[in-house]
């Protein structure tokens, strides 16, 4: 089943890899599941790290070109 997740679940599990949000990201891309992340989202989560978490831009960063948090 493929999944879009909300940017606002992306951003909470990269800032607390303790909360929900983040629980809901793993288990949403467990197999069979996949997430579908489209262009607008992803620019979103851009925008948003840098102009309210700057100290946080290397986390997302890591996520989006290494895959992992």
């Amino acid at each position: 089943m493929r999944i879009m997740i909300d940017s606002n679940i992306i951003i909470s599990a990269i800032r607390n890899p303790d909360g929900i949000p983040f629980a809901a990201y793993v288990k949403a891309a467990q197999p069979p599941h996949k997430i579908i992340l489209c262009d607008q989202i992803v620019d979103e989560i851009c925008k948003v790290f840098n102009r309210k978490f700057p100290d946080s831009v290397p986390l997302y960063r890591k996520v989006f070109y290494l895959g992992t948090f």
